[in-house]
């Protein structure tokens, strides 16, 4: 689900048609672990345009965290702060491109699982997400 609303920027410029314009905004919910909201790039100067600023699919997800966590590790003042919440992107980029391979029921159960263990990586969820959707054995 995508959140619009009208933003207060600085540059009033669409970002998709460059058109000076009183700005919206768009955020995209995301599930828990994740933060409750990924917002877009910057704001359009209609609906759509602000909502064109948003990835699209887990796969885009996982882009926009691995792209904030070099950020943050790329800062000439990073501090261990930086780096701790680099390395929390760099987990959630993980976790969306597992998201993106697996298929509706599984996902369901991966967010399951990330939401009541936290610290449960990646290959693991894989392991259990295979284990609990696997046909029956007689």
């Amino acid at each position: 689900m995508a959140y619009v609303g009208r933003c207060d920027d600085l540059r009033p410029r669409c970002h998709t048609c460059g058109r000076p314009a009183t700005l919206w905004q768009a955020a995209l919910a995301l599930p828990a672990p994740f933060p409750g909201a990924l917002d877009a790039a910057g704001g359009g100067c209609t609906r759509a345009h602000a909502v064109h600023g948003l990835p699209a699919d887990w796969t885009g997800i996982a882009t926009v965290y691995a792209l904030v966590a070099a950020a943050l590790r790329q800062d000439s003042k990073a501090t261990s702060v930086h780096e701790a919440l680099a390395r929390r992107r760099s987990r959630q980029a993980e976790r969306a491109l597992l998201l993106s391979r697996l298929e509706r029921p599984a996902r369901r159960v991966a967010l399951e699982l990330w939401r009541t263990t936290p610290g449960l990586g990646v290959d693991d969820t894989e392991t259990i997400v295979t284990a609990v959707l696997a046909p029956a054995q007689q």
